[in-house]
């Protein structure tokens, strides 16, 4: 190689690199230095690629400068629609080197079906684009009646496309770092308002709809683990939120379930499927991308943050980091909300355990006074003064109502009924609001008090539940204790009711039987089918309460 041709590569080389130096904005940037690389080798086209080594996705015409009429064509249709020889060795690994193509495939087409002048253009060399250790995309470069680049062109080329190749990596960098850095100043001020939150029931809406507005995102869903299910307790799709009442399996999930069970961030860009598909329907059938983080509390998963979109590559690696320290957000907003509501419950406890005495010390005994002064009376009248002993009969018998009436408010309050066993005294609860209740046990192990009163109130209204809407004059308990978890179910044979997909509130008192159990980081599950009753599944860990 001769020294004038050398010096005249590096000048080449140089100018590029200062060409590339001029932007950040990667669209200006390589129309520059292609323009300038076609006039400083005397060729008159140029084009390149960003290629996707999945076929779906396909290719992108980045840049092209001086191309001829039959590719200009309909907005470079002959460069976008469809790939080629040099696209199908890219992607299969054999396009390693700069090379010749004896023909290009594009305006040997173009020229035989008459729809533009390729201008003398019938061959082109083709340059791998890399970045470090990555091949992302093609150059092609040509000229009128030049049908081959020598071994010194293609190694000047190749250059080239390595200095086009790092200033693409750079400016996507570059890019990266601003989106990292507006995305997490979004994030401080939305996290801000969930951590606000003091109630479990309210977390997951809060979540979704400020993320999902924040960062534009087409599907926006919190999780929660329902037994050996996921329920979808909030979506946010496309603008508009909705609660959820109904669990779905881990293998309807495909990652959403992955990422529970393994507990870490999961991404994928594919069709949301699963090796069961076909056996189950699956949730999201139209999401192709997604980034699925778990919802971690004490090192334990408690649910799924999912972010969904139906295109392809919609997420990158900063939004996966954006999810995963949102995520973060929310454990940290469930373990403060059950927090606040375990001291709020005991404040209530005590509350109620006061007014029941109060109720039971003065209340009830001044009624219970009444009615024997009322009796004694009546009887002291005899036949005599039959109006007064008429009188006086009503006010035994509405003193009578009245003690009666108090007596179920105490052990609402405090249900007399639990010194025998939490079972005995939801059965008495059920006896005296109509319900015909039977029982079940397995294990014995003394309840911690918080345990108990949760399951206390969360029966309570399972059987209200009951009276109001199943149409069933009986019902079933089971409640079964292990060393570590406490397993607690109501069951009705009553007319049930079909579990809505999406709802705008959650039905029958859902929402307080679930935050009474996420409070205490257990879980509660409704499963119902109309004319087939309604079963309510409650789970409570022990180990973190035996001191409670």
């Amino acid at each position: 190689m001769s020294a004038e041709i050398r010096a005249n590569e590096l000048v080449i080389l140089k100018t590029i690199a200062e060409t590339l130096n001029q932007s950040n904005e990667l669209e200006s940037v390589l129309s520059l230095v292609l323009a300038k690389l076609l006039e400083l080798t005397n060729l008159q086209a140029g084009w390149i690629f960003r290629v996707s080594k999945d076929t779906e996705l396909g290719h992108v015409c980045l840049s092209a400068e001086g191309i001829p009429a039959a590719l200009r064509r309909s907005d470079m249709a002959p460069l976008k629609e469809k790939p080629c020889w040099c696209i199908d060795r890219f992607r299969d690994g054999r396009l390693r080197h700069a090379v010749n193509i004896l023909r290009c495939e594009r305006l040997e087409e173009e020229a035989e079906i008459a729809n533009g002048d390729t201008e003398g253009i019938s061959h082109h060399a083709t340059i791998p684009l890399w970045a470090g250790q990555e091949m992302f995309g093609i150059l092609n470069v040509a000229s009128p009646g030049k049908i081959h680049f020598t071994d010194e062109e293609l190694s000047l080329l190749q250059s080239v496309a390595y200095q086009i190749g790092t200033a693409i990596e750079r400016t996507m960098l570059y890019r990266q770092q601003q989106k990292r850095a507006a995305h997490f100043t979004k994030l401080g001020e939305i996290t801000r308002s969930v951590g606000r939150l003091l109630t479990t029931e309210k977390i997951p809406g809060e979540s979704v709809q400020r993320f999902g507005e924040a960062f534009d995102i087409p599907l926006v869903t919190v999780f929660i683990q329902e037994g050996d299910s996921l329920s979808p307790r909030t979506e946010y799709i496309n603008g508009k939120v909705y609660s959820c009442c109904q669990p779905f399996s881990m293998r309807s999930l495909g990652p959403i379930a992955q990422a529970f069970r393994q507990q870490e961030v999961i991404c994928f860009d594919r069709h949301f499927t699963t090796p069961g598909e076909g056996k189950e329907k699956m949730l999201y059938p139209d999401i192709r991308s997604g980034v699925a983080v778990p919802i971690l509390v004490r090192d334990q998963a408690i649910g799924v943050f999912f972010l969904g979109s139906p295109k392809r590559q919609y997420f990158d690696a900063v939004d996966a980091e954006v999810a995963r320290a949102f995520a973060d957000h929310i454990s940290l907003a469930y373990e403060n909300a059950r927090v606040y509501e375990q001291r709020r419950d005991l404040a209530r406890s005590e509350e109620r355990n006061r007014l029941a005495r109060d109720l039971h010390d003065s209340v009830s005994q001044m009624l219970f006074s009444l009615n024997l002064t009322s009796r004694g009376l009546e009887s002291m009248l005899g036949e005599a003064e039959p109006v007064v002993k008429d009188a006086l009969s009503d006010i035994r018998q509405l003193s009578q109502n009245s003690l009666s009436e108090m007596r179920s408010l105490i052990l609402q309050l405090r249900p007399a009924g639990l010194e025998h066993g939490l079972l005995t005294g939801l059965a008495q609860y059920g006896k005296q609001i109509g319900l015909t209740i039977s029982t079940q046990v397995e294990g014995v192990q003394e309840l911690p008090r918080m345990v108990e009163e949760a399951l206390w109130r969360i029966g309570q209204e399972a059987l209200n539940n009951v009276l109001k809407h199943a149409r069933t004059k009986s019902a079933v308990i089971t409640l079964r204790i292990k060393a570590e978890q406490v397993y607690f179910e109501i069951k009705d044979d009553g007319i049930g009711f079909v579990m809505d997909r999406r709802t705008r509130q959650v039905k029958f008192g859902m929402h307080t039987m679930r935050e009474r159990a996420e409070a205490l980081g257990g879980t509660c599950s409704v499963h119902s089918q109309k004319g087939k009753g309604t079963i309510i599944r409650i789970s409570l860990p022990l180990s973190m309460m035996m001191h409670s």
